[in-house]
């Protein structure tokens, strides 16, 4: 018997290659353990084609978009790209999902399909949808004054500017203005106040970086370029104060409000698959590609001591926790895409089964990230961990060559999903399908393309049953046991 827990190595999303049937459990309460030699990538799997020889490709193949595999090989050949993740849904269900290039920096580690990324300003559209979400439920108002600084009537964050507050159009600010862009703040005039850890740590005479609320009367403590409602210009500073605001009157921090109230537990993707970024390399998700941005900056953690590569102490990471932190596979944020609008006057809201063309970008340094909608119904996430210039958008090039060859080609979109196939114990249907329309007989693990995972949605009952697939893949949140083989 193999026991499964405590596992550092893919939290809660295993990829076992089983020679033989074999017997393991998962217990309420247990983490994760998985043996070493047991762990393979499903790019091993594959017969790889010459160019794929050359750098590994990930995911269960999709034949229809065998034009997707080749134009991102050669992308990421043209400009010496070493990492990205391609995803497709259509109309909610994740159809292509893979992984090209490598995990680490020797290039001898291959990247997962559901390799965890920054996604840097993504994080915005998660945002936009908690103060939506707080609007709807009646516990937040758009038109609520977001700074109280004295002014009649107050408002809702109590954060006395530092050292003082020189503009008082501040006390104008609402959640609507910061929501939408337009508070006042301009970085094509004025430098983006989130954007100098140290500077702020000095000037307020701190013995260490700023925390979130430090550094937001740090902010308002300066000059607006323009009156509210004015001017449309994207804001780091307007998403720090909505990201406080929303935990202030939610009383739950932000990552908890996405999987509680937003990515639902009824899309049984596991919780590890999207959480806050750290600023250090050692700190990072096992599934996080290194970051490629290999220039010496100093540490802002540490400013007297040696420098580091940008990516990993050049920023404090955790405090952009509602502008710029978090860290994801392609799964959350195609769900993401599908549920919520990503961009324009209605960014946030929630969607119905059809929706516009938007997209929100996500860029630092060492990472760089396009999340899709489009009004067909087929969404996409492409990340990469480079970023070099403004003039050259890994993510954002790659996007227009999709564009381009979904004009081109004429595809019979597939609706199987390839991020797994579900299995829900207590379901007792007889329809097959996806994450929301499990299989009801579990013997149909027997039919499975051995390149699907395989997640199981944990019920109250243990099953017990013996698998034949050449390899399996297993998920859980959490909750009921699970016994396989005997």
């Amino acid at each position: 018997m193999i026991s499964i827990s405590h596992c550092n190595l893919f939290p809660l999303n295993l990829v076992l290659f089983l020679n033989s049937a074999v017997r393991f459990e998962l217990k309420n309460g247990d983490a994760m353990r998985i043996f070493p030699m047991l762990v393979v990538t499903v790019a091993m799997l594959l017969s790889p084609s010459s160019a794929e020889a050359q750098r590994p490709v990930s995911g269960m193949p999709v034949p229809v978009l065998y034009m997707m595999d080749d134009m991102v090989q050669a992308y990421m050949d043209s400009f010496e790209l070493d990492s990205a993740v391609v995803g497709f849904s259509f109309r909610g269900r994740i159809i292509y999902l893979r992984g090209f290039g490598w995990e680490d920096e020797n290039l001898e580690i291959p990247l997962q399909e559901n390799a965890t990324f920054r996604v840097a300003s993504i994080t915005k559209t998660f945002t936009a949808a908690i103060i939506r979400d707080l609007v709807d439920r009646g516990m937040l108002g758009l038109n609520d004054i977001a700074f109280d600084v004295g002014q009649s009537g107050g408002g809702i964050l109590d954060l006395p500017p530092f050292p003082a507050m020189i503009d008082p159009r501040i006390g104008d600010i609402t959640v609507w203005y910061l929501l939408q862009h337009t508070a006042g703040w301009d970085r094509n005039l004025a430098p983006d106040l989130t954007g100098d850890d140290l500077l702020i740590q000095a000037e307020m005479g701190l013995s260490q970086l700023a925390t979130r609320e430090e550094m937001m009367r740090w902010i308002l403590g300066h000059d607006l370029q323009h009156d509210q409602g004015a001017e449309n210009n994207y804001s780091n500073e307007g998403y720090h104060a909505l990201g406080l605001i929303a935990e202030q009157v939610s009383g739950i921090d932000l990552l908890t409000y996405v999987r509680t109230y937003l990515l639902k537990d009824e899309l049984w993707f596991p919780a590890e698959d999207i959480f806050m970024g750290r600023s250090f390399a050692a700190d990072q998700d096992p599934r996080e590609p290194y970051y490629n941005y290999p220039y010496y900056v100093t540490n802002v953690f540490d400013p007297d001591g040696p420098e580091v590569y940008a990516p990993y102490g050049g920023w404090n990471h955790e405090v952009k926790e509602s502008y710029g932190s978090i860290v994801s596979s392609g799964i959350p944020l195609l769900h993401q895409a599908n549920n919520f609008q990503l961009n324009g006057t209605d960014r946030g809201l929630p969607l119905d089964e059809f929706h516009g063309t938007y997209n929100h970008g996500g860029a630092q340094r060492g990472n760089n990230s396009l999340l899709q909608q489009r009004s067909d119904g087929i969404d996409y996430i492409i990340m990469t961990n480079r970023y070099d210039t403004v003039e050259m958008i890994h993510a954002r090039r790659i996007g227009f060559r999709i564009n381009k060859l979904l004009l081109q080609y004429y595809i019979p979109w597939p609706y199987e999903t390839v991020d797994c196939t579900w299995f829900d114990l207590n379901y007792s249907g007889a329809e097959e399908g996806t994450y929301n329309l499990p299989f009801g007989a579990v013997n149909d693990l027997d039919n499975i393309n051995p390149f699907t995972k395989v997640k199981f949605k944990p019920g109250s009952t243990s099953w017990t049953g013996v698998l034949n697939q050449d390899h399996i893949a297993i998920s859980a949140q959490g909750g009921g046991s699970m016994i396989f083989g005997q």
